[in-house]
């Protein structure tokens, strides 16, 4: 479970970022183009920390709750970056600023559960 919430620490910063600088581009204190760059240069980080959750392994049948709701957690984060990956390379501007707003959404509903699930095992 360590590493789950280890992992689940470094992409809240990561979600911060991408939430950070979408508020400067939606308040035109940043260019798209910025934007772009600022966030692809984050995808091989979240791609990685995606990776290494999905590895975790099979959790015992009493963290199960936990198990599920770190899964979303860290599938929801993989996603607000895929605009910047080769997946996302023909996503429009209007396609990615929904995938942000969207999956961070979902990536917050997610955690709140998370969290909520983790105070039950400690």
């Amino acid at each position: 479970m360590r590493q789950a919430v280890n992992l689940s620490g470094q992409a809240k910063s990561l979600i911060a970022l991408a939430e950070e600088t979408l508020e400067c581009y939606l308040s035109n204190e940043i260019s798209f183009e910025k934007l772009h760059v600022k966030l692809t240069d984050k995808f091989k980080k979240i791609d990685e920390i995606y990776r290494m959750g999905i590895n975790i392994g099979l959790s015992p049948y009493e963290c199960k709750d936990i198990s599920t709701k770190f899964q979303s957690l860290i599938a929801h984060a993989h996603n607000v970056y895929l605009p910047f990956s080769d997946i996302g390379k023909g996503f429009e501007k209007e396609q990615t600023v929904f995938n942000i707003k969207s999956q961070t959404k979902r990536y917050h509903e997610a955690l709140a559960g998370f969290e909520y699930e983790l105070k039950k095992i400690q």
